[in-house]
C-alpha cells in the first residue's frame, strides 16, 4: 500500500514500500550515510552587527586520494543568506538564500582532516548580519547536505 497523506498527518504506511531507513537523533535531525566524509559544522563565534565565523571539519574515512573536495551547505531555521566570505582560499558560490557550495583545491590522502574556517553574513538577524550573539554559544544553524570528491 503506498502513503496515504491527509494534511501533514500519515494515515497508512507499508513498508515494504519505503527505499531506506534512517535512524532519528535525539534532536529531531536524520543520520543520513555521509560515505567516505564526515562533514560536521560549529560556530567559532559571533560578532554582532557583521557576521559569524563557522567551523568545517572533514574527515576522510576512504580509502584513495584526491584533489577536491565540493560540498553543498544548507542554512536553516529561517536564515536568509547574504553573503560568505573570508572561507580560507575555497571556492564559494551561492545557490541560493539557503544553500550555497564551497569547493576546496588541494590534495587530500585516506583518512586526511580537513578544516576551515569562513564568515556567513545573514539579512534576517536581530544581531544586524551576525546569526549571534557575540560571546554566547548557539547550536549550528549550517549544515552539510551533500558533497562530491575528485
Amino acid at each position: 500500500m503506498a502513503k496515504e497523506f491527509i494534511s501533514p498527518a500519515i494515515v497508512s504506511l507499508s513498508l515494504e514500500d519505503t527505499e531506506g531507513f534512517f535512524c532519528v537523533r535525539g534532536s529531531g535531525q536524520i543520520d543520513e550515510p555521509k560515505g567516505d566524509w564526515d562533514i560536521t559544522c560549529r560556530y567559532d563565534g559571533h560578532n554582532t552587527g557583521h557576521h559569524s565565523v563557522v567551523h568545517v571539519q572533514a574527515n576522510h574515512h576512504g580509502d584513495y586520494s584526491g584533489e577536491c573536495l565540493t560540498m553543498t551547505f544548507r542554512l536553516n531555521n529561517g536564515f536568509k543568506m547574504k553573503e560568505v566570505k573570508n572561507a580560507s582560499g575555497t571556492w564559494v558560490r551561492k545557490l541560493s538564500e539557503s544553500r550555497f557550495t564551497i569547493t576546496r583545491n588541494g590534495h587530500f590522502n585516506p583518512t586526511e582532516s580537513v578544516g576551515f574556517c569562513f564568515e556567513i553574513v545573514v539579512e534576517n538577524s536581530p544581531y544586524y548580519g551576525s546569526i549571534g550573539k557575540t560571546g554566547e554559544y548557539r547550536p549550528c544553524d549550517i549544515e552539510c547536505v551533500s558533497y562530491t570528491s575528485a
